[in-house]
């Protein structure tokens, strides 16, 4: 939040100032490599994945699925703001939703196929410092409501301060 009368006011009215206090904000720009899908259960036929965080989501086009891959090659730009603890240094929880969506085979639509929660707080540059980032690659598990499925989504995040150029 800003200084600003209206930020302030808005804040407060919300809740959030108890929330935010003793904490530090830190921006954060992360760019997501969606590789590809892999183990999808037969019956699918295409495939798209979303990164969902809160109501906001970026996604991949849809990918059709051969020999129970899909892939993308794809890399999806976020940006998000970090909150820092100033007593114990740790970076509140940031859960971010990693679903993947296939076209029902009924109705033509997207429907919800597997997730898994990532929480992004977790892959953080080590530094405050314009050049430092943080890779990591990984092959997520993929569930269905409580139930772990093969499927797994390979991608990488690396993660960078933001700067006012990234936008």
């Amino acid at each position: 939040w800003c200084s600003c009368v209206c930020c302030t006011v808005t804040a407060t009215d919300m809740g959030l100032t108890d929330r935010l206090r003793g904490r530090t904000s830190h921006q954060i720009k992360y760019e997501i490599t969606v590789f590809r899908a892999y183990n999808v259960v037969p019956g699918v036929r295409s495939l798209r994945a979303v990164f969902r965080k809160s109501h906001k989501g970026l996604d991949t086009t849809m990918s059709p699925v051969q020999q129970g891959e899909a892939v993308w090659n794809e890399v999806i730009s976020l940006r998000t703001t970090l909150y820092k603890n100033f007593k114990t240094g740790v970076f509140d929880a940031k859960p971010t939703n990693v679903i993947l969506k296939e076209l029902s085979p009924t109705t033509g639509r997207e429907v919800e196929f597997a997730s898994y929660k990532l929480d992004l707080s977790k892959i953080v540059p080590p530094q405050d410092t314009p050049d430092s980032h943080a890779y990591i690659e990984l092959k997520l598990p993929m569930s269905q409501s409580n139930r772990t499925l093969p499927t797994h989504l390979h991608c990488a995040l690396r993660s960078h301060w933001a700067v006012a150029e990234d936008g």
